[in-house]
């Protein structure tokens, strides 16, 4: 029935790559930099090998997470995550030089980043792909209808994180107090990244949306008329004619929504 409703955890790693924009792309005719906006993107360069460093060992953190693999993280990863407050970094303090403050920009933005995909595993809705021979046994459709809605919970939690998360984004940006122009580029850049994965995103969750309403409404059909149904050759048959065309139906949309998600 339905597919796999932990996919859209991946893109997370969305909000993380808008940590990685750099002060660098290229500017408008009109908009010449400051020394100020060239200070900036040289101490960007400096931060750049740790910023790499810290994708790397914070993407397999990630994947551990998504994939529900157990075990712990890596010390690597440890050092990353496990900043005391009184030893964190601020963003705001002009006085400690602009490529610390770039590192703990990124290392706040994985941090979220993981804490959102940790908040998304966190809930186990359980299947709600019922073993075919059981349609008729209340018991499994029970559990069935309740994995549905606790999905279709997760992706409206994983909607109102995913706007957290970029306005969190957008404050630490702000925070770093950077020269106007560079600000300028970087929020805009931060814009232009948002709307790219957004499309994705929307049609990853449209799809996932309509698959999950489509099986809720083909398990409550049957759930509603099981009295009259029962199994003949392996296939459920309805007393009446109507029910049984209408059940039919409801299956195909079901797995035609469903079998949109993987492709």
């Amino acid at each position: 029935m339905a597919g796999d409703f932990r996919s859209h955890i991946e893109v997370c790693v969305i909000l993380i790559a808008l940590a990685c924009l750099s002060p660098s792309s290229n500017l408008k005719a009109s908009e010449l930099p400051t020394t100020e906006d060239k200070v900036a993107e040289h101490e960007f360069a400096i931060a750049k090998p740790e910023l790499e460093h810290m994708n790397h060992v914070l993407e397999v953190e990630m994947e551990r997470i998504t994939l529900e693999a157990g075990g712990a993280p890596s010390l690597e990863a440890q050092k990353y995550l496990n900043v005391s407050r009184t030893k964190q970094v601020d963003l705001g303090d002009v006085q400690i030089a602009l490529h610390t403050r770039f590192i703990e920009r990124q290392r706040r933005s994985w941090v979220n980043g993981i804490s959102f995909a940790k908040a998304s595993v966190s809930e186990h809705c359980g299947t709600p792909e019922p073993p075919p021979d059981q349609l008729l046994d209340a018991t499994v459709r029970a559990k069935v209808l309740a994995a549905l809605r606790c999905h279709q919970r997760k992706l409206d939690r994983y909607q109102t994180d995913m706007r957290q998360a970029n306005q969190q984004y957008t404050v630490m940006l702000l925070d770093l107090k950077l020269p106007p122009l560079t600000q300028k580029k970087m929020l805009d850049e931060s814009v232009q990244a948002e709307m790219s994965g957004d499309v994705e995103f929307s049609h990853n969750q449209v799809g996932q949306r309509k698959s999950l309403q489509a099986n809720l409404d083909l398990i409550s059909f049957l759930d509603a008329h099981a009295q009259h149904a029962r199994y003949v050759n392996n296939e459920l048959v309805f007393d009446d004619p109507a029910e049984s065309k209408e059940f039919h139906e409801l299956a195909v949309r079901a797995r035609i929504e469903s079998m949109s998600l993987r492709k």
